[in-house]
């Protein structure tokens, strides 16, 4: 359990905003400081946590303000009790950045020195259980302890690393061991290495370098390179076929070159007379030349007039197409009109019907409201009747006299649970680690594994210790332990004391337990649900304040249940007008834009049909002149075809003659162009063939030739070898997962058993202060606020809240932590002063009636001498109502309120 202090005296000069020197004598007792801003009400606070928590000749960056920009040096004195005990604790700092420590045995004018220096800054970490630095020396403590939460400072709800070990420091060792606590530790820094954290999904993939994603990539790439030297292996044979082909064809190319090239030495030129067909060929290109030009002149004239025709019933036809279009948009127009009309109707009577919706609604959670509070007097009435019987039934159990005496029943129940401890260890560590024995044959002898006989079993597994005692001989297996503690002997030494009870087995002594503990458990439960339903004094003035807030005439609550039932019906129907208006709405908005578009449509196709009409005018005018020039399309196209038949015949005539002109000229010339041309085509075939042949060597050789065989088998190898190693790693990483899940599951049903009554007290609180708007509270095993929960409303988390209402919890939890811590304490030591708790500008955002409220719980837990508050506030008003003593900061004035 967590360290706890009271503060009797602070001393604080030249620190901070701290100037000239305050003091302040606490006694135990609550304060209250105040004063305007930036006057040291915080700096009386971080001076405390320095004395507590703080080397005083630190380099680290955050200790640069520490002095007092006009003082040479800071000093600040503490007189308290730690966990009952009385210290002093006088630390120094000056502006160089060196310091000094001393640690007193007890206070005042008594007071020893007990260490200085550095022994006495580890000892004072060490005794209000915090961990000192390590690593850079800007870092924070290792571990601040619980005492951190309690002294938060201005502005946070916690130090992180001491919320994180909160449940463990208020209890949770009594749960899970140390021991299984560093065995999870270990766990999940080894498969932190392995697997991502999970994200939202939860699932844990290989991590990137670790040695389980290194082993998955080399498997990947093994496979890929050897799925890339099977493909070249297949191109490499496909490619010497290919290249055995194109050699044989090379070779018959040579055969063909050789005789074309014999032929064409053999042709010789040869010469013949054409003197008369060339006069006979100039005549006829005459004649051809100027019947081109005449049948060029009627085809011209043919395509003009068919052009025009074209344009003319192009513009015709887009004229009537405008018309057409113009007719069809009249009625769409007026379609609009129509439906706007109706539109607007819709959204105006929509509008009625959802303001009437909404003040039905309104009605409605007046009503639930109002059901909420007599629901509550009724809660509270059933409290009171409650406390009275469970009073009695007390009353009953201490008349018929204590049955159990529970300091040896604590006893008995921690020696069933190191047995069992011991059992589960053994087992989960044979499980994630143990040595499997395998037996073929026959072996009379004893096994015992673990400490424990058992019968045979062939493929057991042990976790730490195997013993095979037969007739003559003894064999003992043992495995190297990797853990402080030796469970083998913890669940010996447990067995022998079970024994001495006269029992076997753990389950035994459970059954014992529960027998001779009922009566005991009957009162302890009793006990626990008092305490659960609070004090008798809060429920009556709450159910007394309550019954005058509600109206005498409605006092029978209505159904909520209906009322609720009747809320989403109504609010189904409001949404539903607020749809039919939104759509409606929208649709009018948009029939408007297409009414107005519309309209641009009919004027800009009225102008298109009066310019396609101008055009098809203007067109068919110029057709009408040039039938007259030159007649119709059918007497033009009759003129162009006959001009065209006689341009064919004199064409032809041209080209007999003029061919055979060139088949007498060229006779011998073609044999000796024909040899030439076969003789380059052979040579550039041949060219071609043995350009492939060498690329298609060279293109072997790139594929790796004889060797990708040898390669390959490599490979194969290679890929066995990388497969096995990922199995192997992977099996090990999924066998320390399943473990941790077991570890995890184990610590998490512990931390909910533990933080069970802070979270109820919690609740309690949270629903005085809110009147009953908030009346129930999920929390993790940080004790972080996971849920809220109210007659009307639910909200995952306080964050989601309003400032206020954090600030409200983050009081209430601390408060509800230094009441557990005291509780537990003061159930060794009745005399245990109250534990410390510093409110620093804690309530800022929190609204005045429920700061009253607040105060007041906090002042029934000082009453019961269980806690002391130090709150500091620049608004003296915020916890005016606190049960405390007054200090002004500015006027370095202490004085009791209620003495005034």
């Amino acid at each position: 359990m967590s360290s706890a202090i009271n503060l009797k005296r602070v001393r604080v000069s030249g620190w901070k905003a701290i100037e000239k020197p305050i003091e302040i004598e606490f006694n135990g007792r609550s304060w209250l400081i105040h004063g305007e801003n930036e006057v040291g009400k915080s700096s009386i606070f971080s001076s405390i946590r320095f004395a507590l928590f703080e080397h005083p000749d630190t380099s680290g960056a955050f200790a640069k303000e520490w002095v007092h920009n006009a003082s040479g040096e800071a000093e600040v004195e503490v007189e308290l009790l730690i966990d009952g005990v009385p210290f002093t604790i006088y630390k120094t700092r000056t502006r160089g950045g060196s310091g000094t420590t001393q640690l007193f045995d007890g206070m005042g004018a008594t007071r020893t020195e007990r260490l200085k220096g550095k022994d006495a800054d580890n000892e004072i970490l060490d005794l209000v259980g915090a961990g000192a630095r390590s690593g850079r020396k800007d870092e924070i403590p290792s571990d601040w302890g619980i005492l951190a939460w309690l002294l938060a400072p201005q502005g946070v709800d916690s130090v992180a690393s001491a919320r994180d070990h909160a449940t463990q420091d208020l209890g949770l060792e009594r749960a899970i061991s140390p021991e299984m606590i560093s065995v999870q530790e270990s766990l999940e820094s080894s498969l932190s290495e392995e697997l991502t954290s999970g994200g939202k999904k939860g699932d844990r993939n290989p991590k990137q370098g670790g040695t389980l994603k290194v082993a998955i990539d080399q498997v990947s790439t093994r496979g890929e390179q050897r799925e890339d030297l099977g493909n070249r292996e297949a191109g490499y044979i496909d490619l010497l076929q290919e290249l055995g082909r194109k050699k044989d064809a090379a070779d018959k190319n040579r055969l063909k070159l050789t005789e074309a090239i014999e032929a064409y030495d053999t042709k010789h030129d040869a010469k013949t007379d054409v003197v008369k067909l060339e006069g006979e060929i100039g005549k006829l290109g005459t004649a051809v030349e100027a019947k081109r030009k005449e049948a060029a002149a009627a085809e011209k004239a043919v395509e003009d007039l068919v052009t025009i025709q074209t344009d003319m019933a192009t513009h015709e036809n887009k004229r009537d197409e405008t018309e057409k279009k113009i007719t069809l948009a009249h009625p769409e127009k007026t379609e609009h009109d129509r439906e706007i009309v109706g539109l607007e109707e819709r959204v105006s009577a929509a509008d009625v019907s959802l303001r009437k919706k909404s003040k039905d609604i309104g009605e409605k959670k007046d009503l639930i409201l109002h059901a909420t509070r007599v629901k509550r007097m009724e809660e509270l009435k059933e409290r009171l009747e409650r406390l009275d019987a469970i009073e009695a039934a007390i009353a009953k159990l201490n008349e018929e006299g204590e049955t159990l005496d529970a300091d040896a029943l604590a006893g008995l129940a921690d020696l069933a649970q190191q047995i069992e401890r011991a059992d589960a260890m053994l087992r989960s560590l044979a499980e994630a680690r143990g040595t499997a024995v395998v037996l073929e044959g026959e072996l009379d002898a004893k096994w015992v594994v673990d400490g424990r006989e058992v019968a045979l079993d062939n493929g057991m597994k042990f976790a730490s210790e195997l013993v095979i005692d037969g007739a003559g001989f003894t064999v003992s297996l043992s495995q190297e332990a990797t853990e402080d503690t030796d469970w083998v002997q913890e669940r010996a030494e447990g067995m022998t004391r079970l024994k001495e009870l006269g029992l076997s087995t753990a389950e035994e002594l459970r059954e014992r337990i529960a027998s001779q503990g009922k009566s005991a458990d009957e009162m302890r439960q009793l006990v626990f649900e008092k305490t659960g339903l609070g004090d008798r004094e809060p429920i009556a003035a709450e159910l007394r304040t309550m019954a005058e807030g509600v109206d005498s005439k409605r006092a029978v609550a209505p159904d909520i249940k209906v009322i609720e039932a009747e809320i989403p019906v109504l609010e189904a129907e409001r949404d539903a007008l607020e749809k039919e208006s939104d759509e409606a709405g929208q649709s009018l908005v948009e029939l408007r834009v297409a009414r107005s578009e519309l309209v641009d449509v009919l004027t800009a196709l009225r102008a298109e049909a009066e310019t396609s009409k101008g055009l098809y005018l203007d067109t068919r005018t110029r057709r009408d002149k040039e039938i007259e020039q030159a007649g119709t399309l059918e007497t033009r196209k009759a003129a162009s075809a006959a001009l065209a038949e006689e341009l064919v015949t004199l064409e032809k005539d041209l080209d007999r003659q003029t061919k055979r002109k060139k088949t007498e000229e060229e006779a011998q010339r073609d044999e000796v162009t024909r040899a030439l041309r076969v003789k380059g085509q052979v040579e550039r075939e041949q060219q071609s063939l043995d350009a492939e042949v060498l690329s298609m060597e060279r293109e072997c050789e790139d594929l790796g030739g004889k060797g990708l065989r040898r390669d390959l088998i490599d490979l194969e190898s290679s890929l066995v070898d990388a497969r096995a190693t990922r199995d192997r790693i992977d099996r090990r990483v999924r066998a320390e997962e399943r473990l941790l899940h077991r570890f995890s599951t184990a610590l998490t049903e512990a931390t909910e058993l533990e933080i069970g009554p802070i979270k109820d007290q919690v609740e309690e609180w949270l629903a005085q202060v809110t009147e009953g708007r908030w009346t129930q509270v999920e929390m993790d095993s940080r004790l972080d606020v996971t849920g809220l929960k109210g007659p009307t409303r639910t909200i995952p988390g306080e964050k989601v809240g309003s400032a206020g209402l954090q600030q409200l919890i983050h009081a209430l939890i601390r408060l509800a932590v230094a009441v557990t811590i005291h509780q537990t304490k003061s159930a060794e030591n009745p005399e245990f002063p109250p534990v410390a708790l510093v409110m620093d500008e804690s309530q800022s955002h929190v609204s005045e009636n429920r700061v009253i409220r607040l105060a007041g719980i906090f002042n029934r837990q000082i009453e019961e001498r269980r806690v002391q508050v130090i709150a500091l506030s620049h608004r003296r008003d915020e916890f005016q109502a606190l049960d405390a003593m007054n200090y002004d900061v500015e006027r370095r004035r202490a004085y009791d309120p209620d003495a005034l």
